[in-house]
């Protein structure tokens, strides 16, 4: 699927996007290959960034939610959810 938003870099090995399909990819820039997707939002994926000094990934979707990611483990995992903001 056509990505949309996100280019981040974590560790200067990943790279990540979100896009229409309501995934984020995780990418090696080493091979160019997918090596993680998840589904990530009810909507389309519009943003993401990633904070070193945390360890987190940050993503935004048309489906009105922020939600914080775990990626300490070298996996995408879901960390913390904000709903509570006008669309």
């Amino acid at each position: 699927d056509l990505a949309l938003s996100c280019s981040t870099l974590i560790d200067n090995k990943t790279l990540v996007t979100g896009g229409f399909d309501n995934k984020l990819y995780v990418f090696s820039i080493n091979t160019g290959r997918v090596v993680e997707a998840v589904v990530a939002h009810d909507d389309v994926v519009t943003c993401c960034e990633y904070f070193d000094s945390s360890n987190v990934l940050v993503s935004g979707s048309w489906d009105a939610l922020v939600k914080v990611w775990d990626v300490r483990s070298n996996k995408v995992r879901p960390s913390f959810v904000y709903d509570d903001h006008e669309e």
